[in-house]
């Protein structure tokens, strides 16, 4: 009731870190065995780093030769760019990797053919040469930013549910075996350290409404508004669940000691007097938060005349008014959801649907579980304040979808991930086959999503990714004597199936022998003639 946490088990600290090892490991593997910039925009903030360390200065949007992230605030670029600038690299800010025009060949299917969107040098391997360690470094930075976003998950999950912690390493379990938030840990972006920081935002206000207002805590949630800032503007909307939480806190200030938290409730006389304080307070957060990244915003109003960027932004990357186009978020929505969890590359890698489909019915059922009545109460004010930040990430991002093609990512919801991982722990254990057991409810769900997150990685991921496709034993009527001059020879071609009508598919594998390195790549062509 005081909004302590009971003391951490040394049962919970072992479950804990081993959910973390294995995030590590299933996050490293990703990081060393998905090929370099194969990842969304991985390229793009990848030249965005080298602009800092060979230009020394902030890229401009517009002013590239070749187009980067220019347009995101610099947090996770710098990072990037002070651990990784000691690498020798040949690589510009203009580097382009050489594309497979092919690679979104039946995109929208299951499958692993065609899937690369670049071709690749064996250098970028272990021991990675040619400087390719420089590319690497921050998909190693983002590792470890995951995990604090895992800790942090599991932070926030012993501040609501005090007196039960299991759900709250389920809810940690629920976003380090996110099999997306895994991908997206071993690759490059600025989306991992949005999550990083919206989560320690989303904490420290939480901690505002159990324990009260001081000065120290309005400076850290100044401190930490003000880098969520510098990481991903769309983050802005933790302002909004700040002054939420200020606001509770105020209503909370003459409660008895061991009472429930209530929902703010003033005559219009203590209104005024609440309404003093709150400004007072979220000044401070304010200043802090505007010390460390208003110039951001004031450099933005400079070069491009909006505080923001987002017009440049759209004038770029064919953005359109918001007005008239419902159908966008008919289309969209889809999309968002099966991204969130596991659409990997540029999207043309996806799960089955009918994974994305039982992840809804389970996402559904669990919040469900909050209509049962039981005699403890919610922790109300927390379970709003989570709510509040997992509705206000989705309309900002049901926004961008209506004003860019860009917009259906479910990575944008990152920085939501951990608060719905709470509210669906929360929601199981309500449900009155549940309500006795939730160890046996967090153990399920831990142990579920972390084979859900090896299947999707190893079953669908690698083979779609993996470069040297495994050779079979040719059977004696595949086998080929042909041979393309001195480039290679294919030594397996199969066609399936024997005959076919119009319209109906033929699929040819083929299984090639190269001979030698060709300075430009090769196409091979198939020709089907009938009788």
């Amino acid at each position: 009731g005081n909004g302590s946490r009971q003391p951490m088990s040394r049962s919970d600290k072992i479950i804990m870190c081993l959910i973390t090892l294995a995030f590590l490991l299933l996050a490293g593997a990703v990081s060393v065995g998905n090929p370099l910039f194969e990842s969304t925009d991985e390229i793009r903030h990848y030249r965005y780093i080298r602009h800092l360390i060979v230009r020394r200065s902030l890229p401009v949007q517009g002013s590239e030769s070749i187009r980067s992230q220019s347009h995101h605030p610099p947090l996770f670029y710098a990072l990037s760019a002070v651990l990784s600038g000691w690498v020798a690299s040949p690589h510009t800010p203009e580097y382009q990797q050489p594309l497979n025009p092919f690679w979104g060949y039946r995109n929208w299917e299951v499958g692993v053919d065609n899937k690369l969107q670049y071709y690749h040098d064996p250098a970028e391997g272990f021991p990675f040469r040619e400087g390719y360690l420089a590319a690497l470094i921050p998909r190693w930075i983002n590792i470890l930013l995951g995990a604090t976003t895992v800790w942090l998950a599991f932070m926030l999950g012993r501040t609501v549910w005090r007196e039960r912690p299991a759900l709250a390493w389920g809810a940690a379990a629920l976003v380090a075996f996110n099999p997306q938030f895994i991908y997206l840990s071993g690759s490059m972006n600025n989306d991992i350290i949005a999550a990083a920081t919206g989560t320690a935002v989303l904490l420290l206000s939480l901690e505002v409404t159990q324990k009260g207002l001081s000065r120290r805590r309005l400076i850290l949630l100044g401190l930490a508004y003000g880098l969520a800032l510098l990481a991903k503007f769309h983050l802005v909307v933790m302002g909004g669940i700040i002054g939420l939480a200020v606001l509770v806190a105020l209503s909370n200030a003459e409660r008895a000691p061991g009472s429930q938290m209530r929902w703010p409730s003033f005559d219009s006389r203590g209104w005024r007097k609440v309404g003093g304080q709150w400004l007072r307070a979220m000044a401070i957060v304010v200043t802090i938060a505007a010390l460390l990244a208003g110039w951001w915003f004031v450099r933005n109003w400079w070069l491009y005349g909006d505080p923001t960027g987002l017009n440049k932004v759209n004038e770029l990357w064919a953005g359109r008014p918001a007005a008239g186009n419902w159908w966008a978020l008919r289309q969209g929505l889809p999309y968002l959801w099966s991204s969130l969890w596991g659409r990997f590359g540029y999207g043309q890698i996806p799960l089955p649907s009918v994974i994305y489909q039982g992840l809804l019915g389970f996402c559904l059922l669990a919040l469900a579980g909050f209509l049962f009545p039981r005699r403890e109460r919610l922790p109300l004010a927390a379970f709003v304040i989570l709510g509040v930040t997992v509705v206000g990430f989705l309309a900002v991002v049901t926004y961008y979808i209506l004003i860019q093609p860009a917009g259906p990512m479910g990575r944008f919801l990152f920085p939501a991930f951990p608060a719905l991982a709470v509210l669906v722990m929360g929601g199981l254990s309500r449900w009155p086959i549940l309500r006795k057991h939730p160890t046996g409810t967090a153990v399920g769900v831990t142990l579920s999503m972390g084979a859900f997150a090896v299947l999707a990685l190893g079953g669908y991921l690698s083979p779609a990714v993996r470069y040297t496709p495994p050779v079979t034993s040719p059977s004696v009527d595949q086998r080929t004597e042909l041979q393309f001059g001195d480039v290679a020879r294919p030594l397996v071609v199969d066609v399936q199936p024997d005959s076919v009508r119009p319209g109906e598919p033929l699929f040819v594998t083929v299984t090639w022998d190269p001979l030698l390195q060709t300075e430009t790549p090769y196409v091979v062509y198939v020709h089907v003639i009938d009788d």
